[in-house]
């Protein structure tokens, strides 16, 4: 097995980085002598926690690799299609019995399945995550978020502030605001789309700690 001082001499430095450096190399040199293929280790990522152990077998690390859950820019392209501030607005009525945008999105239904949807082509695309937030104050009726162009279910709205629908489209589409109860009135506002983990896995920027206490070499194994 190689001093320090040996290390040093093959790095031809004695800076820590430069040696560790080499260390690293020797590791994974040791395992190609070991033959021992390259492998990749899951850890299921725990909210709050920012350590997690290594296998011990590890006897070099290429990258550390975690699930982005970050959200897109929003997507609906208008203010006034978020918070009714305007009076001007691209939520268009397909058949509520009463439809209003003077400072809220305002509709009735006096039958099942009437609507109004968003006219902004394709906000949507099939098979990407996405959450909608929104502020709902429904009075009677049940309403549900769908797609336009077939009417694919993505969820109910609730009453209250900062809600949330969170949903992966089935279909490339607009959307739209269904009252599918016989009957109901609702106002929404504050409107957001905003696509979820857009990249899949982002290599982490940096990695602190050390590497498993168990590894082998030629000397420890006696050859």
């Amino acid at each position: 097995m190689a001093t320090v001082d040996q290390v040093m001499e093959k790095a031809g430095s004695t800076e820590p980085q430069r040696t560790i450096e080499a260390i690293r190399e020797a590791f994974v040199e040791m395992a190609l002598q070991d033959k021992r293929g390259a492998g990749v280790a899951f850890e299921d990522i725990i909210d709050g926690q920012r350590q997690y152990p290594i296998p011990a077998q590890v006897v070099g690390i290429v990258s550390v690799s975690v699930f982005d859950t970050e959200e897109s820019s929003e997507l609906i392209s208008g203010t006034e299609d978020r918070y009714f501030d305007t009076g001007t607005t691209n939520w268009t009525d397909t058949d509520f019995a009463s439809f209003g945008t003077g400072s809220d999105l305002s509709v009735t239904n006096d039958a099942a399945n009437q609507s109004c949807y968003l006219n902004q082509d394709d906000i949507v695309t099939v098979g990407e995550r996405y959450r909608l937030r929104s502020t709902s104050t429904i009075t009677s009726g049940t309403f549900e978020l769908q797609t336009k162009d077939n009417s694919h279910k993505l969820g109910y709205f609730v009453q209250g502030t900062d809600n949330v629908i969170e949903f992966t489209a089935p279909e490339t589409s607009e959307i739209k605001i269904v009252g599918i109860s016989s009957a109901g009135t609702a106002d929404f506002d504050s409107f957001s789309i905003r696509q979820r983990g857009i990249d899949k896995y982002r290599r982490a920027g940096r990695m602190v700690g050390q590497m498993g206490v168990r590894w082998g070499d030629h000397e420890a194994k006696g050859d």
